[in-house]
């Protein structure tokens, strides 16, 4: 698919169209409140407890290793991936220091690691997110998506 303006990236669009289609007609579709709680808050930090002793740290190393090795290998994969579609360079030391620290954190508040994904960044490229523009541009659409669409 091509775009259709300069504006509105083509998978955008669609997102607009597809609810537009289900709030006219009244369609009834699962919603996330449907399947989970979305109430609101921030999550509380917490030390997970777990034994600190060389037995935990035997079973749960190598895993950890494991898991951040796979992590590492896609985000600096995704970021040469993206380097060479816009003409870019980016820091991998400094992309691997700021996903390893945010890692770290999320697991004091119950969250689980991520990594850069290559399949939605060469989405987003493709949809003409240009490098250098800004970076508030998804978060600002979604939120004002999530005010436009009933409840």
């Amino acid at each position: 698919m091509t775009k259709l303006t300069k504006v509105v990236p083509t998978p955008l669009a669609a997102i607009l169209v597809v609810a537009s289609v289900v709030i006219v007609f009244d369609i009834p579709v699962p919603r996330v409140g449907d399947m989970a709680s979305i109430s609101g808050g921030l999550p509380e930090f917490s030390i997970p407890s777990v034994p600190r002793t060389h037995e935990t740290l035997r079973i749960i190393f190598p895993y950890a290793l494991i898991f951040a090795a796979i992590g590492l290998i896609e985000s600096l994969l995704t970021l040469n991936l993206v380097g060479e579609k816009t003409g870019t360079r980016g820091g991998a030391s400094q992309e691997c220091m700021a996903q390893g620290g945010a890692n770290i954190v999320t697991g004091f508040f119950g969250g689980m690691g991520g990594c850069a994904m290559i399949g939605q960044s060469m989405i987003n490229v493709e949809s003409g997110r240009a490098p250098g523009s800004p970076a508030s541009r998804p978060p600002c659409c979604c939120s004002a998506l999530s005010r436009l669409l009933p409840h």
